[in-house]
C-alpha cells in the first residue's frame, strides 16, 4: 500500500514498521498507508497473466480493541477502455466495477465479493474509498492501516478444483476444509502452514502465473541465488528485506556487500527510527539538532538533547558535544572554555577582560630557539609584572640561568641548561658542585673523581656510578710505589717483576724474594739438581719463599742445585766437584766460587785461597799492610780507562752491526719530510711567482744543508776508521789484561778458600755463620708480622662488612615485604583489567568479544583494527566526530574567508564615502562662507540705497553731488577674476557632491557579491544599514548645501534687485537735475520779468546779480553735469561686469537646481537600495537554505560511501 498513488492533500501517509523478533513479520513491503475517514488511495493492478474472475482482497490492522471495524468502504475498478469482445469479460457490466465492502473488526485480511472480471496484459486502476468508519458517526480520529490490495482467482475457477473427477472434489474439500486460502490471504509463512496446504502453494501458484518464475536474488544483498521453492523467497543477508534482497528492511540503511546497518535514530532527537537509505540520516525533531542519528548539536552548541551556546569566550566556534569543552581554540588560548592562554603565553582572554596572549619573555619566547618555561604569569596589580614557572634546571626572573648543579647556555639560540652529570656521586643541594659552564664535576664524593664523577680516586677502586669505591689495599713490598695506582675498576696494584695477587701479596710461581721490596727473583732451580718430585715424578723445581734455596739432591749445592755441594766447587755434570780450601782467617766464608773455586776474603787477604796479601797489600801474610794513597789513586785510573775501553768495545761493536748512518737517520727523515713539502707544494695548481721564489730558497737551503750533512758524514766515516783501528788495538791490551785478571781472580779464591777453611775451623767464624742464620730468622719474622698485620686489616674490614649488613637486613626485609605487596597487588589489578577487557572492548571498539571480535576488532597490540561503520564504539563515534569536526572546521574557513572578503570590500569602500563626506562638508562650509560674503554685500548696498535715499529727500545740489562722487566711487569688492574663481569653487564643490552615487554604484556591486554568500546575512544587512546611514548623512549634509544654495539664491536675487534700484535712483537723480535746469530757467525768467517793472538802475543791478548767480550756477551745473558724464562713461565697464556677474549667478542658479534635482534622484536611489538589500536578504536566506539542503545531501551521500565496501 505504501506504493499507491495518493491524492495530495489527503489524510493518507505512509507509516514503515521495523520487525523485531517479539513480533513476527505479518505486512508486506515496508509497512503500511495510514487512512482516516474520506481518505482515496488508489493501488494500479498490471501483468495479469490469465483472463478471468478476480476477488480483490483488503490486507489490514485496526486497533486491538475496535469493536466496529470500518463500514464504509467503496471499491471502484477503473479500465483503460472497453473489454475485448473475444473476452469472457466482454459480457461485464459497468455496475460489476462498482463494489461496496465493510472491513471487519479483529480481521487482518477480507475478500470482497462478488468477483469482477480483468483481462491479461491490462492496466487497472482499482479505487479505495474510505468513508465513516461508523455510518452516520464521523469520527476524525478514526484511521486504520493498509497492508495490501490482492488480486486472485476464486477458488471454484482453480482448475485443480474443478471437475468432475473425485480427485479434484477432495482436493477442493481438503483445501477449504484445512482454510488454505485463509492461512495464504493472511500472509502466513510455509512453516506455519499445515502441511496439507504446504502442498498446494506451487500448483495454485502455478495456474495462476502460468509459469515458473526465476528467483532472480541480488547478487549484493543476497546470501546466494537460491530462493524458497514456496514463495521464492531469497536467503537475504543482514537488515536486508524484499522478496530479491534488493532493498534495507525498514530501520536500515547502507545497502551494500555487507548488508545493511541499523539506523539507530536517537529515540529524544529524531522522529523516529527510519533514516535515509542512502546515508542513513535521521530524521531531526528540532532544527537545533544534528548528526546521522540525530544525537547531536548543532555546531556552536552541546549538551545533547538540551542543546546550549558554546562558552568559548569568542576564541572558538564550535566545542565537544558531551562535555563543552571548546575545540581548536583561537587567538592562542587554551583551556575547556578557551578562557587562558596557551603554555608560553600569557594574559587573560576572558569576554569582558580580553587581554590578548602574548609570548612569555623566558627568556626569547615560544619558537624562539631559547625558551625556558612553558608558562608564565602576571603578578597582581599595582605593579603587574610577568613571572616565567621556569622549567627544571632553570632560574631566574627570565629563565636566563642555569639551577643550581646544572650547566649550559641558556641565553643563547638553541642552548639549553642540562643536569650535570656527576653519576650521583655529589650533593645537589651544595651549590657550585659542578662548572656551570662546562658541566665539570668538583666536588665529587664516595671517593670518586674525574669531570663526570665517573671513576674511583687513586687508590681506590670499584664502580664509581654505583658508588662502591673501596681503599685498594696493597702490599708495601710487593707494590711498586714508583709506578701508577692501583686500578680504579679491579683494585689490581701495580706490582713489582714477577709478583702477582690483586694486593701484590705473593711472587709469582718458581719465584721468591718478595721482601726485596724490588720485585722477585726466579728461583731458576736446575732441573738435574734438584730433587723429583713423589707426586709428579717431575723435578720439584720450586724454592724457598724468602732465600730462593732450591731442593737439592745428594751431591748438588748452591742456590739453584746448578752448583756443586756446598764448600765445593767445579763442574757437577761432569762430576768434577773439589772442596774450596778457604783459609778460615783470610776468608770470609768457606764457599768458595762455585765456577772458579777463588775463596771470598776479607780486606787486605787476597789469592785464590784467601792466604796471602791482596792486591794494594804489602808484607807477609796474615801481616799485611796497605801500599797507599799512591798506588789507590793510580788503581782507580786504571779502573776508569777499563771502563771507558769497555764502553768503546761496545760501541764499536753496534757500529759494525747497524753502520755509522744509523745515527743520522733522523736528519735523513726530516730532510725527506721536507722534500716531500716541496713535492705537495709543486703540485699545487694556484701557484704564484712568489710561491716559486720561496721553494726555490727553501731547495737551495735542503741542498746546503744536505751537502754539510754529507761533508758531515764523510767526516764520521773517517773517525770511524781511526776508532775501529784504535778498538783493535784496544782488544789487543784487553786480552793482556784478562790473563792478568784471571790470574789475580785465581790468588783471590785460592786465599778465600784458605780463609773458610780456617773460619769453620775457627769459633769465631761459627758465631759469624749463627750471626748470619740469626739475622735471616729475624728478616723472616718481621716479613710473619707483616703478614698477619694484613690479615688483621682484612677481618676487621670482614667484620665491618657484616655490622652493615646486620644493620640494613631489616630495611631490605621491610622492603622486600613491600614490593612483595605490590606485586599481589599489580596482580590483583591486572586481573580486574583482563575481566573489564570486554565491557571495555564494547564501550571503545563495538563488541564485547575479547581480545578481539571478528567485526569490530579490538584495542589491544594483537588486534588489526579497531571499531568500525557497523560498531557502535567510542572510536567509531570519535571517527564520526572527527570527519564532522573536521567538515565543521572546513566551513567556518570558507565562511570566514568570505567574511574577511565582505569586510574587506566594507573597508575599501568606507574611506571612499568618508572622503565624499569630507568634501560635501567642505563644499558646505565654502557655500556658507560665500552666503556670508554676498549677506555682507547685501548689507552695504542696502545701507548705500537707505543713504541715496536719504539724499534725495533732501534735494540740495551740494548734497546731491557729493553723493554722487560717492557712488561712482563705490565698486564691486570683487574683480572678473575673482568672481571666475569663485564660480569654479562653487561649481566644484556641487560636482564633488555627486561622488556619493558612484560610491553607491560600488557599494551596490559589493552588496551584489555578498548575496552569493550563504551564512552571512546578518553581517550583509549591518554592512546595508551601515552604508545606508552613511547615505542618510549624505542626504543630510546634501539637506544643507540646498539650504545655503537658497540662501545664496536670495542674496543674488536682492543683489539685483540692489542694482536695479541704483539704476533707478541715478534714472531719478537725471530727471531732478533736469527738473533743476527748469526751474533755473523759471527763475531767469522770473527775473526778467522783474527788471523790466523796474527801474533800470535797480533792474540792471539786481540782473546783474542774478545774472552773476546765473552764470555761477550754470557753471556748477556744467561741471556736475560733466563730471557725471565722466563718471557715467567710467561706470560701463563695471556695469557689463556687473551684467557678467549676473549671467553667473544665473547659470550657477541653474547647476544649484540640477544638483538638488541629482540629490532627490539619489534619495530615490537609496530607498531603491533599501528595497533592493530586502530582496539581497530574502535570497540569501533562500540560498542559505539551499545551502543546508545541498549540506545535508552531501553527508547523507558521504555517509552512503562511507558504508560501500571495497
Amino acid at each position: 500500500a505504501e506504493y499507491t498513488i495518493l491524492v495530495p492533500n489527503n489524510a493518507a501517509e505512509s507509516v514503515a514498521r521495523e520487525s523485531s523478533p517479539d513480533r513476527p513479520r505479518s505486512w508486506t513491503g515496508e509497512g503500511f498507508v495510514r487512512v482516516r475517514e474520506n481518505t482515496n488511495l488508489t493501488f494500479v493492478v498490471e501483468g495479469l497473466t490469465k483472463t478471468g474472475q478476480f476477488n480483490l482482497i483488503v490486507r489490514y490492522e485496526l486497533e486491538p480493541d475496535d469493536p466496529v471495524g470500518w463500514e464504509d468502504l467503496k471499491l471502484t475498478v477503473v479500465r483503460p477502455g472497453d473489454p475485448s469482445p473475444d473476452s469472457i469479460c466482454a459480457n461485464a457490466m459497468p455496475s460489476d466495477d462498482f463494489l461496496i465492502a465493510r472491513l471487519p473488526p479483529r480481521a487482518r485480511f477480507y475478500e470482497i465479493h462478488p468477483s469482477i472480471c480483468l483481462e491479461s496484459g491490462t492496466r487497472y486502476e482499482i479505487r479505495l474509498y474510505f468513508g465513516e468508519k461508523r455510518r452516520g458517526a464521523p469520527d476524525i480520529r478514526a484511521q486504520a492501516l493498509v497492508d495490501s490490495l490482492v488480486v486472485a482467482p476464486p477458488t471454484d475457477s482453480l482448475q485443480i478444483f474443478k471437475g468432475p473427477d473425485v480427485e479434484a472434489l477432495t482436493r477442493k474439500q481438503y483445501y477449504d476444509y484445512y482454510q488454505c486460502r485463509a492461512y495464504t490471504l493472511a500472509w502466513t509463512p510455509p512453516q506455519q502452514m499445515p502441511a496439507e496446504c504446504v502442498q498446494y502453494v506451487c500448483v495454485v501458484a502455478g495456474e495462476i502465473f502460468q509459469e515458473a518464475h526465476k528467483c532472480d536474488c541480488d547478487p549484493t544483498g543476497s546470501v546466494s541465488g537460491i530462493c524458497e521453492p514456496k514463495g521464492g523467497q531469497c536467503e537475504c543477508k543482514p537488515n536486508v528485506g524484499g522478496r530479491r534482497c534488493d532493498l534495507c528492511a525498514v530501520g536500515t540503511y547502507g545497502f551494500g556487500p555487507s548488508g545493511c546497518s541499523p539506523c539507530d535514530c536517537d529515540s529524544v532527537g529524531a522522529l523516529s527510527n527510519a533514516c535515509d537509505k542512502q546515508s542513513g540520516q535521521c530524521v531531526c525533531r528540532e532544527r537545533g539538532i544534528t548528526g546521522r542519528q540525530c544525537n547531536q548539536c548543532q555546531p556552536g552548541f552541546w549538551n545533547f538533547p538540551e542543546c546550549r551556546t558554546c562558552q568559548c569566550n569568542g576564541h572558538a566556534s564550535i566545542c565537544d558535544q558531551r562535555t563543552g569543552a571548546c575545540i581548536d581554540c583561537r587567538n592562542l588560548t587554551d583551556g575547556a572554555h578557551c578562557e587562558r592562554c596557551v603554555d608560553g603565553y600569557y594574559g587573560d582572554p576572558r569576554l569582558g577582560i580580553n587581554l590578548h596572549c602574548k609570548p612569555c619573555p623566558c627568556p626569547g619566547g615560544p619558537g624562539s630557539g631559547f625558551q625556558h618555561a612553558d608558562s608564565c604569569y602576571l603578578t597582581p596589580p599595582p605593579s603587574p609584572t610577568v613571572t616565567c614557572n621556569c622549567r627544571s634546571g632553570y632560574a631566574g626572573e627570565r629563565c636566563d640561568q642555569c639551577a643550581v648543579n646544572f650547566w649550559g647556555n641558556p641565553r643563547e639560540i638553541g642552548g639549553s641548561c642540562e643536569k650535570c652529570d656527576c653519576n650521583g656521586n655529589i650533593d645537589w643541594n651544595v651549590p657550585e658542585s659542578c662548572d656551570p659552564t662546562t658541566g665539570d664535576c668538583y666536588k665529587c664524593l664516595h671517593n670518586t673523581g674525574g669531570d663526570q664523577c665517573q671513576h674511583c680516586l687513586d687508590g681506590f677502586f670499584g664502580d664509581a656510578r654505583a658508588r662502591t669505591c673501596t681503599r685498594c689495599v696493597c702490599n708495601n713490598l710487593g707494590t711498586n710505589s714508583s709506578a701508577s695506582p692501583c686500578d680504579r675498576v679491579s683494585g689490581q696494584c701495580p706490582c713489582h717483576a714477577n709478583v702477582v695477587g690483586p694486593q701484590c701479596d705473593q711472587c709469582a710461581p718458581l719465584h721468591y724474594d718478595l721482601a726485596s721490596g724490588k720485585g722477585c727473583s726466579a728461583c731458576a732451580c736446575d732441573p738435574n739438581g734438584v730433587n723429583i718430585d713423589p707426586s709428579t715424578g717431575d723435578p720439584y723445581l720450586k724454592c724457598n719463599d724468602i732465600d730462593g734455596q732450591c731442593h737439592c739432591k745428594q751431591g748438588r749445592g748452591g742456590r739453584t742445585c746448578a752448583d756443586c755441594q756446598d764448600f765445593y766447587w767445579g763442574n757437577p755434570l761432569t762430576e768434577e766437584c773439589m772442596a774450596c780450601e778457604c783459609d778460615t782467617y783470610g776468608s770470609q766464608t768457606l764457599q768458595c766460587d762455585r765456577q772458579t773455586g777463588h775463596c771470598m776474603c776479607k780486606p787486605g787477604s787476597g789469592g785464590p785461597k784467601c792466604n796471602q796479601c791482596a792486591r794494594g797489600y804489602t808484607g807477609n801474610w796474615p801481616h799485611c799492610q796497605a801500599c797507599g794513597e799512591c798506588f789507590d789513586n793510580w788503581d782507580a785510573i786504571l779502573q776508569a780507562l777499563g771502563r771507558e775501553l769497555d764502553s768503546l768495545i761496545l760501541r764499536a761493536n753496534n757500529i759494525e752491526d747497524t753502520g755509522i748512518s744509523s745515527e743520522y737517520d733522523d736528519t735523513f727523515a726530516e730532510m725527506e719530510d721536507k722534500i716531500g713539502d716541496v713535492k705537495r707544494r709543486m703540485e699545487g695548481v694556484n701557484i704564484t711567482k712568489e710561491d716559486v721564489e720561496q721553494l726555490r730558497r727553501q731547495m737551495h737551503q735542503l741542498q746546503s744543508q744536505i751537502d754539510a750533512t754529507r761533508e758531515m758524514l764523510q767526516e764520521k766515516n773517517q773517525r770511524v776508521t781511526r776508532v775501529s783501528t784504535n778498538v783493535n788495538l784496544a782488544e789487543e791490551g784487553v786480552k793482556t789484561l784478562n790473563e792478568s785478571a784471571q790470574q789475580i781472580v785465581q790468588l783471590a779464591n785460592n786465599l778465600t778458600a784458605r780463609a773458610d777453611q780456617i773460619r769453620q775451623g775457627d769459633i769465631k767464624g761459627a758465631a759469624e755463620i749463627v750471626e748470619e742464620s740469626s739475622r735471616k730468622s729475624a728478616d723472616a719474622e718481621r716479613m710473619i708480622a707483616q703478614q698477619l698485620e694484613l690479615i688483621s686489616q682484612s677481618e676487621s674490614e670482614r667484620l665491618k662488612a657484616e655490622q652493615l649488613l646486620n644493620e640494613h637486613k631489616r630495611d631490605f626485609d621491610r622492603q622486600y615485604e613491600e614490593n612483595k605487596a605490590r606485586l599481589d597487588d599489580i596482580s590483583n589489578t591486572i586481573s580486574s583489567i583482563e575481566d573489564a577487557i570486554p565491557a571495555l572492548n564494547l564501550e571503545v571498539c563495538g563488541a564485547e568479544t575479547a581480545p578481539c571480535d571478528a567485526v569490530c576488532g579490538g584495542p589491544g597490540p594483537k588486534c588489526s583494527r579497531c571499531g568500525g561503520s557497523s560498531c557502535p564504539g567510542s572510536v567509531s563515534k570519535a571517527l564520526q566526530a572527527q570527519e564532522f569536526a573536521q567538515e565543521a572546521f572546513e566551513k567556518v574557513q570558507s565562511k570566514q574567508k568570505e567574511a574577511e572578503e565582505i569586510l574587506k570590500n566594507v573597508r575599501d569602500v568606507l574611506p571612499k564615502t568618508q572622503e565624499a563626506r569630507k568634501l560635501t562638508e567642505q563644499a558646505l562650509e565654502s557655500a556658507q562662507k560665500e552666503v556670508e560674503k554676498i549677506n555682507k554685500t547685501r548689507d552695504a548696498l542696502v545701507a548705500q540705497i537707505e543713504e541715496i535715499q536719504n539724499f534725495l529727500k533732501a534735494k540740495r545740489p551740494e548734497d546731491i553731488r557729493a553723493k554722487v562722487e560717492h557712488i561712482l566711487n563705490i565698486t564691486i569688492p570683487f574683480n572678473e577674476e575673482q568672481i571666475r574663481q569663485l564660480s569654479e569653487n562653487i561649481r566644484q564643490k556641487v560636482g564633488e557632491a555627486k561622488e556619493p552615487e558612484k560610491i553607491l554604484a560600488e557599494t551596490r556591486a559589493n552588496k551584489t557579491a555578498a548575496s552569493k554568500l550563504q551564512a552571512k546575512a546578518e553581517l550583509a544587512s549591518q554592512r546595508a544599514a551601515s552604508i545606508h546611514n552613511i547615505t542618510v548623512g549624505i542626504k543630510e549634509a546634501l539637506d544643507t548645501a540646498e539650504e545655503a544654495q537658497k540662501q545664496a539664491q536670495m542674496t543674488l536675487n536682492d543683489i539685483n534687485a540692489n542694482i536695479e534700484k541704483t539704476k533707478s535712483t541715478l534714472a531719478l537723480t537725471e530727471e531732478e537735475v533736469k527738473s533743476l535746469e527748469s526751474r533755473v530757467d523759471e527763475a531767469s525768467e522770473r527775473i526778467r520779468k522783474l527788471a523790466a517793472g523796474q527801474s533800470a538802475a535797480g533792474a540792471s543791478e539786481i540782473a546783474a546779480q542774478v545774472e552773476q548767480k546765473h552764470n555761477a550756477m550754470k557753471t556748477t551745473y556744467d561741471k556736475v553735469l560733466g563730471l557725471l558724464e565722466e563718471k557715467e562713461s567710467g561706470n560701463e565697464e563695471r556695469k557689463q561686469r556687473a551684467e557678467q556677474l549676473r549671467k553667473r549667478t544665473t547659470e550657477l542658479l541653474a547647476k544649484i537646481k540640477r544638483s538638488r534635482e541629482e540629490k532627490i534622484s539619489l534619495i530615490e536611489r537609496a530607498d531603491t537600495l533599501d528595497v533592493e538589500l530586502n530582496n539581497f536578504r530574502t535570497s540569501i536566506e533562500e540560498l542559505s537554505d539551499h545551502i543546508e539542503h545541498v549540506a545535508t545531501e552531501i553527508d547523507r551521500r558521504v555517509e552512503y560511501h562511507a558504508t560501500c565496501d571495497a
